[in-house]
């Protein structure tokens, strides 16, 4: 078995571990996010793999053991890689009395990825994080090649935010820009199902990762009035 906990060093380095997997990483495999979700009562493990850095978070449950989440991990590409991972990782958490675990692995659903996750015994379930997909956009061009990669809907609705006057400006990342964001996030959220946390939960959040130059506050203004937003 190839699959250990990670060292103190390994995990002093562990955003440079986890950039490295094959799917690039996630920031919701970080260490400042696991820190935060360490103050809310999970224990964090860190592992390591020949093939991989793996933040699990875990839980512990009377009589019948420990479960371990996997926020958008583990972190491959393919569907085949993911399997072979799956081998090792069964026998250690088995090893460590897990009795359940649930994985978010950013895999292509091509058409044959539901299929082929059922021949790993995985067994499908409804997604907890508000952003089930992620888009990467190559921010590497210039402005005018973005833009042209962009698809026709979305090329449509920068240029008409701009005939419109809408502006966005990185702004600053202080409690009462925290408080506007928070204010559109309830108004967005508004009688839909999806329940929110708590304000101080969405300002530590946004803190840590200002703090540890992971992350920016950006607005949207109609005139001077903030109309979105987005971190």
């Amino acid at each position: 078995m190839n699959i250990s906990f990670a060292t103190k060093n390994q995990i002093l380095n562990w955003n440079n571990l986890v950039i490295k997997n094959p799917d690039g990483g996630n920031i919701f495999q970080s260490y400042e996010l696991s820190e935060i979700k360490s103050i809310q009562g999970w224990k964090i493990r860190y592992l390591i793999s020949s093939s991989c850095a793996l933040t699990v978070y875990e839980k512990s449950y009377p009589f019948l053991g420990r479960f371990w989440y996997v926020p958008k991990g583990p972190s491959f590409n393919t569907v085949d890689s993911l399997k072979k991972f799956l081998e090792d990782f069964k026998c250690f958490a088995k090893n460590n009395n897990v009795f359940f675990i649930k994985i978010e692995p950013e895999i292509i659903d091509d058409g044959n990825t539901k299929k082929l996750m059922a021949e790993a015994d995985l067994i499908p379930c409804k997604p907890v994080q508000s952003n089930a997909s992620t888009v990467i956009l190559d921010t590497s061009p210039n402005l005018d090649k973005i833009l042209q990669n962009l698809p026709q809907t979305s090329r449509y609705s920068i240029n008409r935010a701009k005939k419109d006057g809408i502006i966005t400006k990185l702004v600053e990342p202080s409690d009462k820009n925290f408080d506007i964001m928070l204010s559109m996030m309830k108004e967005t959220m508004s009688g839909k199902k999806s329940v929110m946390r708590s304000d101080d939960y969405y300002k530590l959040f946004w803190n840590k990762f200002v703090k540890n130059d992971m992350g920016a506050l950006f607005f949207a203004y109609d005139d001077k009035t903030p109309i979105a937003g987005a971190f």
